[in-house]
């Protein structure tokens, strides 16, 4: 099965809240009903602006890089790449088109590797919001540094060091690029999924004590660049399993 990540931008004539709307109310039942082959299906709605993350730091709330950013499961790429096997019928593809011309600015997609760290426990159904709040990261590798490299030290440094200095953190999972799939897809190494169980987590358990940022931030210098790396808050949706 392969996992692509989907980073939505919404029509600019829609609202942040008509596109919310839409998206839940119209599009979803679309995908899930028209998409034949997709297996799993997770939505995440983002923050219209990124005032969770600069809370406290004096800086202004500026507008959210995405307006969401969907996980998708196949069993094979061409379940997706492939209209005639990624749609039901003609009918369902037209459908789906339509609808996502009048929704989507811009979309870009990534085939992606994931690495889960560890994972709440889930005890809601599918189509409800997700307890919590998600911080995600869309994750620029080192100038000069393999992906590879990346690869091996953010999962396999970083990732362990995670859960001993954000202790708020309630699922943590790395999904590494290996492939772009849409011609205006930026650059992407990874991206980056901290799932906190209450909004009181996220802003105040994001780290152990005082010298857990030092110590982040320290080890952070060895992966990833701030240039081209950008985060957002988002609600998720699990609507499919």
């Amino acid at each position: 099965m392969i996992k692509l990540a989907l980073v939505l931008k919404r029509n600019p004539a829609l609202s942040h809240d008509e596109f919310v709307a839409h998206y839940r109310d119209v599009h979803v039942p679309l995908a899930l009903e028209g998409m034949a082959g997709l297996r799993r299906y997770v939505v995440n709605q983002c923050d219209e602006t990124n005032a969770l993350l600069v809370a406290g730091t004096g800086n202004e709330p500026r507008p959210s890089r995405a307006d969401a950013i969907t996980f998708q499961w196949f069993d094979d790429l061409a379940d997706f790449t492939d209209p005639a096997r990624l749609f039901s019928s003609p009918a369902a593809g037209r459908a789906l088109a339509e609808d996502a011309a009048g929704l989507f600015g811009a979309m870009q997609a990534y085939v992606v590797d994931e690495v889960e760290h560890w994972d709440y426990q889930r005890d809601w159904p599918d189509g409800q919001p997700s307890t919590g709040h998600k911080r995600m990261s869309a994750v620029a590798r080192l100038e000069g540094q393999s992906p590879a490299e990346h690869r091996r030290h953010y999962a396999g440094g970083h990732g362990p060091l995670t859960r001993v200095q954000h202790v708020g953190v309630w699922r943590y999972c790395q999904n590494f690029v290996t492939q772009g799939l849409t011609p205006d897809a930026p650059p992407v190494d990874t991206f980056a999924e901290l799932h906190f169980e209450s909004l009181d987590d996220l802003q105040h358990r994001m780290y152990l004590n005082d010298t857990s940022p030092g110590i982040v931030q320290e080890d952070i210098a060895n992966f990833l660049t701030m240039k081209g790396t950008w985060s957002v808050t988002a609600t998720e949706t699990v609507w499919r399993t």
